[in-house]
């Protein structure tokens, strides 16, 4: 005759599988991070990761490449009129082409485009997320695409905006007549 278990309510047993241990159980899946890393291409781990100089260079070349343009305006001597930047009617001051000044925003767009050249951004040397052409470069590894955009887009819009302070008068005026003034 074999001796008989007691049963697992029985207070013996009980106080078998109550003893504390000091590891903690495992969970029943995998952490959420592990089990979406292998599908999705950008995880939280990949932004840790990155190089912040970098990111931060990536994400300051479009405001650096405005910055540029305004301040052509600004050592212009230019102003501008809030309630007039407000008004987004075809009568506004500010209307220009569509709603657009060409010169600024070619400016602005070629700004971006030099200023990206010379920017990378990777979470480690075979990592890399995004890098321009000319990365590599002395301006590149260094972190100066915003400062090359902001430079680019003050030169472009420097040439191709047709007003000076002194032909527009208070140099609120557009260069440009407004859809209206055109006849359209």
């Amino acid at each position: 005759m074999t001796p008989s278990r007691p049963h697992p309510c029985h207070p013996a047993q009980r106080a078998a599988a109550t003893k504390v241990t000091h590891s903690a159980p495992e969970p029943p899946f995998p952490p959420p991070q592990t089990h979406l890393q292998d599908s999705l291409p950008l995880t939280t781990t990949h932004f840790n990761a990155v190089n912040r100089q970098q990111l931060a260079t990536l994400l300051a070349v479009p405001i650096y490449a405005w910055i540029g343009v305004i301040a052509v305006d600004s050592l212009r001597g230019r102003t501008y009129d809030p309630d007039a930047l407000m008004d987004t009617t075809r009568t506004s001051r500010y209307w220009y082409t569509g709603g657009f000044h060409l010169p600024a925003v070619l400016g602005w767009t070629a700004a971006i485009v030099a200023g990206l050249l010379f920017t990378k951004a990777s979470t480690s040397d075979t990592d890399v997320w995004f890098a321009g052409s000319l990365s590599d470069t002395w301006f590149g590894v260094n972190g100066l695409g915003w400062a090359i955009s902001m430079a680019v887009g003050a030169v472009v819009y420097a040439l191709f905006d047709r007003r000076t302070s002194t032909a527009a008068g208070t140099g609120n005026e557009p260069a440009f007549p407004t859809l209206q003034e055109a006849g359209q």
